[in-house]
């Protein structure tokens, strides 16, 4: 664990992460030689730092970045890593209020990557819904609880991953990935005006759309769309996009749409696109 300017491996008894949640993250891939589609972390990291009052000083985290970096290159030159980059807020004060802020901690961890499977992803659905926040819609905070209860919930089921949905019934993301489905020639991802994280690939694939690779809509999307779509993909940063087989044992239909999104994000996986 590497913590910014200090020579501490642990966090700190008032830790807000710990105690409250209070804190938001970041996970990298780190492909042998650098972070993929690094700029789109640090700038949900500083966005959503804004939007919780976070002293995040966007110098601090680029030395931070910098040590992380030199880091992977001297132990992970030719691996691929998973890197947690979080920030905790800081206030010497006990209770919840934070009005008398100091510098934020700066925490990172490295690990091994999980390998992504090539095979189509079998996705149940959780019987444990998002409730409705829209202050923290979008937001990588690190208060998972409801994905958490979720993925156990599902790993009960023998599934891996699966599909969460607000009380009312629209689909908004898996226990960690964001969600595509192809209607009508056009990629649908959910809404997440309250609810579910604004996932770094997710904001790639929607930026790419705006160049003509394809065409997006975020939508309000129910489970009965999925199961009729043309196809249903999702996506996160350690994996990639992944085409979804079938949910809750219904196969769904397959298109080469999907692996045409696969080679567009290996080409900008490449150093030089980054």
């Amino acid at each position: 664990m590497l913590v910014h300017g200090s020579d501490r491996q642990t966090l700190a008894p008032n830790d807000r992460a710990a105690l409250y949640g209070d804190a938001l993250f970041e996970t990298l891939l780190w492909s042998q030689t650098h972070l993929v589609l690094a700029p789109l972390h640090w700038q949900r990291l500083l966005s959503g730092a804004a939007r919780l009052q976070i002293t995040l000083d966007p110098q601090v985290l680029q030395a931070f970045v910098t040590d992380i970096e030199a880091t992977l290159k001297t132990q992970a030159s030719d691996k691929f890593c998973a890197v947690r980059v979080s920030v905790h807020r800081s206030v010497d004060a006990r209770g919840y209020a934070f009005s008398d802020q100091t510098t934020p901690e700066l925490v990172c961890l490295i690990n091994t990557a999980p390998m992504s499977s090539p095979r189509p992803v079998d996705l149940g659905v959780s019987p444990i819904h998002l409730a409705r926040q829209p202050l923290l819609a979008g937001l990588k905070h690190a208060n998972r609880l409801e994905q958490v209860m979720a993925s156990q919930s599902l790993a009960d089921q023998g599934y891996e991953d699966g599909l969460m949905c607000l009380e009312t019934g629209p689909v908004v993301c898996t226990t960690r990935a964001n969600v595509y489905a192809l209607i009508d020639d056009v990629w649908h991802t959910p809404l997440l005006n309250d609810a579910g994280v604004a996932g770094t690939r997710r904001a790639w694939f929607l930026q790419e759309s705006e160049q003509g690779f394809w065409q997006t809509k975020e939508s309000e999307l129910t489970l009965d769309q999925l199961y009729q779509a043309d196809a249903v993909m999702i996506s996160n940063a350690l994996r990639g996009f992944q085409e979804v087989g079938s949910i809750a044992g219904r196969p769904l239909r397959a298109s080469p749409q999907i692996a045409r999104v696969k080679q567009r994000y290996a080409d900008a996986l490449a150093p030089e696109a980054c």
